[in-house]
């Protein structure tokens, strides 16, 4: 689920490869970091990405690469993410089929 504030936020406006750039390239990280820098939301998203519940394991978020993000977990000693569980994988029969 997507939070509120990432619907208003200026990442929302831009292609999604600018936001999860190759951690190789530099120049694509330092778009996105630009764009984190002048957006209001910038905090609240740090901290959703840092979530246990909805850590990002890629892209840029609140500013922070995911290598940045990682240290910053393990600095603060925020544990490891939190497993989502949506019940039972129903019967092959009962699945819904591919888009």
């Amino acid at each position: 689920m997507i939070p509120a504030f990432m619907v208003d936020s200026p990442c929302s406006r831009v292609d999604p490869e600018v936001m999860f750039p190759a951690p190789s390239s530099l120049v694509e990280v330092t778009v996105a970091k630009s764009l984190c820098r002048a957006c209001p939301f910038r905090n609240e998203c740090l901290e959703w990405a840092l979530s246990p519940a909805s850590r990002c394991d890629y892209g840029i978020f609140g500013g922070l690469t995911e290598d940045e993000r990682k240290a910053l977990v393990k600095a603060k000693k925020l544990g490891k993410a939190q497993r989502i569980n949506y019940g039972p994988i129903p019967p092959r029969a009962k699945r819904l089929l591919a888009a």
